[in-house]
């Protein structure tokens, strides 16, 4: 970062000055929006293993419950297959949709 001298100061035009200020105030925007996207990515990706634990710990259950037979998707690669449920998934859509494909 650049630093402040009365001799800077004093040297530099008006406009420099303008774009010394408007540099600085930016600078911190620019940075808080960046914490902000990584803060944003941590919290989806720490929300998605939450939501996989849960479903590792209770997914047989919720599928007894549902009166479904217990479901297991392969995963290759780290990612799931597309007839897999997604986030914005229902639950209780996704099992009945496994357990009567023929409405699809």
């Amino acid at each position: 970062m650049l630093e402040l001298t009365v001799d800077l100061l004093l040297e530099t035009s008006s406009i420099g000055l303008k774009e010394i200020r408007t540099n600085r105030v930016h600078s911190p925007a620019f940075a808080t929006e960046r914490v902000n996207r990584i803060l944003e990515d941590w919290v989806e990706a720490r929300a998605t293993e939450m939501l996989l634990d849960w479903f590792i710990a209770h997914g047989e259950e919720l599928a007894a419950a549902l009166g479904s037979q217990s479901v297991v998707i392969e995963v290759e690669n780290g990612k799931p297959p597309q007839d897999a449920p997604s986030v914005e998934a229902k639950p209780h859509e996704y099992w009945h949709e496994r357990r009567h494909p023929a409405n699809r």
